[in-house]
């Protein structure tokens, strides 16, 4: 089995095992739509986006997943460790040989003839394309803010300095751009807020701090390093509608 196949075969199986926490998450979210807090929901959603992305499962002597048609059987795992087979593990007699291999002739065409390497390549374009196409787009943006970012006047940036200031946030920076038609906060590691140009003419030093603090509480929660998380999800299970939905 190549290293594609084998990836593609732990991508199917996390799937269909998270494919079942987004029933439960969007169950529980619909019999208790506005007693949820909103802190909760966002981090059952960032427990689906983790469980997208990790390959690994605690280890269980049974479990409701090991239906999953992607769920290894006992004799591959066994073959997996390594582990040799004993004597009462072979036919008593030659007859028995005999009586096994027409069953495993049958069995050889579904196994040599399996779609599955196919099917790897297809999901592996579809998530470099779709990765590929998010990278553009982010270039795209990134080079319209480069030619366009200009610095406030000294009283804005007085202003979000003290209502990031009143978040414990350090090293937010503010700047005016034509790239953005509405304030957005834009960078994981080091965030910044980007205002419209013109935008603050139009509202009072109290509608701005108000807007700044809206902007800056999506950097004090890492809500941007959230999202990154669930499109990275949605990236790698694009075949998966729930995932689609969970994002």
């Amino acid at each position: 089995m190549s290293l594609l196949e084998a990836s593609f075969r732990v991508v199917l199986d996390v799937s269909w095992r998270a494919s079942w926490l987004i029933l439960a998450a969007l169950a529980l979210r619909a019999l208790l739509r506005g007693r949820l807090p909103a802190r909760v929901v966002f981090w059952a959603w960032i427990a689906v986006a983790v469980r997208l992305l990790c390959p690994l499962a605690l280890p269980a002597a049974w479990s409701p997943f090991n239906a999953a048609p992607f769920a290894p059987h006992a004799s591959d795992s066994t073959a997996a460790r390594g582990v040799q087979p004993t004597a009462a593990d072979w036919p008593a007699s030659t007859d028995s040989i005999a009586s096994v291999a027409p069953v495993a002739d049958e069995m050889s065409p579904s196994v040599t003839l399996s779609s599955v390497p196919w099917l790897a390549l297809i999901w592996l374009a579809g998530a470099v394309a779709l990765g590929l196409a998010r990278l553009g787009a982010y270039a795209r943006f990134a080079r319209k803010l480069r030619g366009s970012r200009t610095a406030p006047d000294a009283a804005t940036a007085r202003l979000v300095a003290e209502a990031a200031n009143a978040q414990h946030l350090e090293r937010i920076t503010v700047s005016e751009t034509s790239a953005v038609a509405a304030p957005a906060l834009h960078g994981i590691v080091r965030p910044e807020l980007l205002l419209p140009r013109g935008f603050v003419a139009q509202l009072s030093p109290g509608e701005l701090a108000h807007t700044s603090s809206y902007e800056l509480a999506h950097a004090r929660r890492r809500d941007l390093l959230a999202q990154l998380l669930i499109h990275g999800a949605a990236i790698l299970h694009w075949f998966n509608p729930l995932a689609w939905i969970a994002a």
